[in-house]
């Protein structure tokens, strides 16, 4: 089945398009997959932006395809269709922040507590705690991960369960 991957200024949308049994007769093939991108993206706003850029086998995606980031780290580089390590890290990070930030919201309650009963010793080790994890944007270097397995699975210290 044909895909067409559309680009946007977010990225590169991969649709599929319309069965061929679908297709007019005279249409052509750019035609045909021009209405297709017409059909899935009617609703859009700015369809007028979005134009075809490439056109693919599904057998070419299944290659690439990564399950952890999916398609939202497609690019396309000199005419061929690449998964971007770039975005792949900046979508890990958000996703660390996100985690990073529920360990915050969920140590505040434990914060007070401790600090209600005066316990210094705790206290210290929780202030140690929290500001490892506000550092853990800092601290965490994605860059240094090669393969889009090794940033899916990358997890900081500061952010595993004990």
């Amino acid at each position: 089945m044909k895909h067409i991957l559309i680009e946007r200024s977010d990225g590169v949308i991969v649709m599929p398009a319309i069965p061929a049994s679908n297709r007019r007769v005279n249409e052509t093939e750019d035609q045909f997959l021009n209405r297709s991108r017409a059909v899935v993206m009617k609703d859009s706003p700015t369809f007028d932006n979005h134009k075809i850029i490439m056109k693919v086998e599904e057998a070419e995606l299944v290659k690439i395809y990564h399950p952890y980031f999916g398609n939202s780290i497609f690019r396309i580089k000199n005419g061929k269709i690449v998964n971007d390590k770039s975005v792949a890290r900046a979508i890990k990070m958000t996703k660390l922040r996100k985690l990073r930030n529920q360990k915050l919201k969920d140590s505040d309650s434990l914060y007070l507590r401790e600090t209600e009963i005066g316990n210094t010793q705790s206290l210290k080790a929780m202030k140690e705690l929290r500001q490892s994890l506000r550092d853990m944007p800092v601290d965490a270097d994605l860059n240094s991960l090669q393969t889009l397995d090794e940033i899916a699975d990358f997890t900081p210290d500061v952010l595993k369960d004990n």
